[in-house]
């Protein structure tokens, strides 16, 4: 690839890094599907609901197959965790975070065939949502010069939220409340159960979370835009037609 092109990733990406999510992608499976979304307010349970949901009904069962960071970079080295939303930080509030987050995910993005970004106010105010976003434009720039299949789009627009992504085909969906029939609002408690983080994995090292007021609740969507969402990505060709070790050599330098 010439340099030019090579040159016009928004972000640089450090090739150790790319090697490993490449060694990532043999151990946990190609990525058929990349998520992005706002983790806040719901968001994180959201993305992990869609996720299993997707992968349930495409029979898909290796861990990368829809690629959600906080799932998929469990286990990576350095990664952490933080509590994003206060309500029940144990089950749904717990992000991955890693340092070499961008490396993963674009390596991810390269192989998918399709994207679902799911648009909301949260979306809209993260600034990992805009690189991702970014990282879209740039990925299909890249296909087109080289006579790649596209990476294509879904904006899944909860509420009537548009974020306007290019070329991506929209379904509305309304948000459905996750908790409402299970526990009342008021009863939810902000105080950590270490125990129960252990079973999921995290280690919290304060007793005390913080309430969030904001917080607005877990939601789902209800089934027939569900169905629309698989269907839109059903039958996606694989991102590119070249091997791994190709496709890590672009991504390389900035």
């Amino acid at each position: 690839m010439p340099r030019a092109e090579v040159t016009a990733c928004p972000t640089y990406l450090r090739p150790e890094l790319v090697d490993r999510a490449e060694k990532s992608s043999v151990l946990h499976g190609r990525t058929h599907v990349v998520l992005s979304f706002g983790a806040r307010n719901g968001g994180a349970y959201f993305g992990k609901w869609l996720r299993y949901m997707i992968m349930k009904r495409e029979g898909w069962t290796r861990k990368n197959s829809v690629y959600l960071d906080t799932e998929c970079l469990k286990g990576v080295p350095d990664t952490t965790y933080n509590v994003v939303d206060a309500s029940r930080p144990w089950l749904i509030g717990v992000a991955s975070l890693n340092p070499g987050w961008k490396e993963y995910y674009r390596y991810a993005m390269h192989q998918a065939g399709a994207m679902i970004f799911a648009a909301t106010p949260e979306w809209s105010d993260s600034t990992y949502c805009a690189q991702e976003k970014r990282y879209y434009i740039y990925e299909n720039a890249w296909r087109r010069r080289n006579r790649q299949p596209p990476l294509r789009a879904v904006e899944l627009s909860l509420g009537g939220y548009r974020i306007n992504i290019p070329g991506a085909t929209v379904i509305t969906a309304e948000k459905v409340d996750a908790e409402l029939e299970c526990q009342p609002r008021h009863v939810v408690q902000h105080r950590a159960n270490h125990n129960a983080a252990a079973r999921f994995g995290v280690n919290l090292v304060s007793q005390e979370i913080p309430s969030n007021k904001e917080f607005k609740g877990n939601y789902t969507i209800a089934g027939r835009p569900l169905l629309q969402l698989c269907t839109a990505i059903r039958g996606t060709a694989f991102g590119t037609n070249v091997r791994a070790v190709d496709i890590a050599r672009p991504l390389h330098r900035r």
